[in-house]
């Protein structure tokens, strides 16, 4: 997906703060979008998670979503598939001013969210 300028910063610092949240308690990360050491994360279904966190056995994939790509077709593809995947938990970040919005869209979409993490921007 393409994402205008703004949107694009955004996408990224969500990433980033999750990451070093991530990285902060114990977890072993790999993230897509901001050249993070560790790599990529792998595909599942075709599609690529922002975040892949591992502890204690334990994977998480999650998504960085912008409130303007939230209800895109492809948004719900690719959480669809995220959160099929069996042994994992599948969760969300987003802008504070969106997650309610999030929230409505998991429910629409029958999707199991292990977590909603927001962060306030601006």
């Amino acid at each position: 997906m393409a994402r205008n300028p703004e949107s694009a910063k955004i996408h990224i610092r969500l990433i980033s703060t999750l990451v070093n949240k991530l990285v902060g308690e114990g977890y072993k990360v790999s993230a897509d979008h901001i050249g993070y050491p560790n790599g990529l994360p792998d595909e599942w279904n075709g599609n690529r998670p922002d975040i892949h966190a591992v502890k204690d056995g334990k994977e998480q994939l999650i998504e960085a979503e912008t409130c303007d790509s939230l209800d895109l077709p492809e948004t719900r593809v690719q959480w669809t598939a995220l959160a099929s995947k069996p042994d994992s938990d599948f969760s969300i970040i987003t802008p504070e001013g969106c997650l309610e919005e999030a929230k409505k869209l998991a429910k629409e979409w029958s999707l199991e969210i292990k977590n909603f993490w927001t962060m306030k921007i601006g």
